[in-house]
């Protein structure tokens, strides 16, 4: 057995800060608490089956920054909206956002304007919001749209909007490092779509729409459990010796994200070695990059993964790689060892159909649908990993997943072949 940093292997005397040692040993004490929250969990998914229909799921994906939250968030700001409510619903925002003080009188919002996805103006002040469901940072993405703002002759102020928080990458900001102000959906949104409704309450449309809106972002953020079930909760770990039950498991719950991502990745090269050969790569993933994933606090080390190879172009690999960020794992096709500028340029051209996103080192990639995401609050609010822990259920996720890229391999060796004709020769699956 494989263990983190922090858990003894097997065979050595019990460490008491591992939960997967200590479980032989608390099973028929920590069973009792599990039990009584069991009705808890299934009337949390009885209640989510019964609140299926949402009409932003249905249009769109749900995780879509630019077709769908972006555009919402951005109708709902701008005064001159649809919504006939003029300045309202910014000013709210402004409140909960805490921005500086607009002159709501000359204000204007635009949506993708210069590459931005939101931009508020005033005579004196330019606010960009860089709205992160779980697109990656771009290079210098952020020190490039505060200098875009402040050559407006106004004082720039730069929002980085994503679902629970998270700090922009030092990719991103370039030389700004503070000069960055973090808004989440999971606080800022969602305070603000509960003071919208109440403004909304006189137009029945508008409120069903922010609402519906409203409980799609508490999906995604892991934040739909209602304040009756959190008392529930709360009364049931306040029990006995309860709470020094629920404490054990949460003091340990980062290495069931270390075991579980352990499991994930060793299961997934399992089966993509039975078809594919697995490419050779310093940025495999191993127990050192998973251990200062899960573990660290500074320096946490990401951009690993798991790459094979499905073919060669004029003799070169061209490889499918999945990779780990400080986000959803995201899959596509590096440049890898291609380096003559035209030939990168001809596979962008084929290839960034495919995935739908691109960036200086990737002509394509995208990622996993659902979400296979190991930081830490994505994991704790989603079912699906919740699921991952469990084997049986982890190899049915991993046999789907790979479903997901046999149909990019198939995508990749079309448009490859059509480009490069015979110069691009596609692996044959084993």
């Amino acid at each position: 057995m494989v263990n983190c940093v922090y858990c003894l292997p097997a065979s050595h005397a019990i460490s008491s800060h591992c939960f997967f040692h200590q479980l032989p040993l608390m099973t028929s004490d920590i069973q009792p608490l599990l039990d009584q929250l069991e009705p808890v969990r299934v009337r949390r998914q009885i209640s989510e089956s019964a609140d299926l229909f949402n009409i932003f799921r249905i249009l769109r994906s749900e995780t879509d920054e630019v077709h769908l939250h972006s555009r919402f968030i951005y109708e709902l700001l701008d005064p001159q909206g649809s919504h006939g409510l003029g300045s309202v619903f910014l000013r709210l925002f402004a409140d909960v956002a805490e921005l500086p003080g607009l002159h709501y009188e000359h204000v204007q919002v635009w949506r993708e304007h210069a590459n931005i996805d939101i931009l508020i103006r005033d005579a004196q002040q330019a606010i960009v919001i860089e709205n992160k469901i779980y697109a990656g940072d771009q290079h210098e993405q952020l020190k490039r749209y505060h200098a875009f703002a402040a050559a407006s002759h106004r004082q720039p102020t730069l929002c980085y909007l994503t679902l629970h928080g998270s700090q922009p990458s030092e990719w991103s900001l370039g030389d700004l490092q503070s000069q960055v102000r973090l808004l989440s959906y999971q606080q800022h949104i969602d305070q603000w779509l509960t003071s919208c409704i109440k403004e909304a309450a006189t137009r029945p449309t508008l409120r069903e729409t922010l609402s519906q809106y409203q409980t799609l972002i508490r999906h995604l953020t892991g934040n739909n459990m209602s304040e009756e079930e959190k008392q529930e909760v709360l009364r049931i770990v306040a029990k006995h010796d309860n709470a020094e039950k629920a404490a054990i498991i949460a003091r340990n719950w980062k290495h069931v994200r270390w075991h579980a991502e352990w499991d994930f990745w060793n299961d997934l090269l399992a089966l993509v070695s039975t078809h594919y050969a697995v490419a050779s790569d310093d940025k495999r993933f191993n127990t050192d990059y998973i251990d200062k994933a899960i573990h660290g606090r500074r320096n946490r080390e990401f951009y690993y993964g798991l790459s094979f190879r499905i073919g060669s172009l004029t003799g070169q690999p061209v490889n499918l790689r999945l990779e780990r960020d400080a986000e959803p794992i995201y899959y596509g096709i590096p440049y890898g060892a291609v380096q003559d500028t035209d030939l990168r340029a001809r596979m962008f051209k084929a290839l960034q159909p495919i995935g739908g996103n691109h960036t200086q080192a990737w002509p394509t990639y995208t990622y996993t649908n659902p979400a296979i995401d190991f930081e830490e609050e994505a994991f704790g609010s989603s079912q699906l990993m919740m699921q991952m822990i469990n084997p049986d259920k982890r190899q049915c996720i991993i046999s789907q997943l790979f479903d997901e890229l046999e149909s990019m391999i198939k995508a990749a060796h079309e448009a490859l072949q059509q480009e490069f004709g015979s110069d691009f020769e596609p692996a044959i699956r084993k």
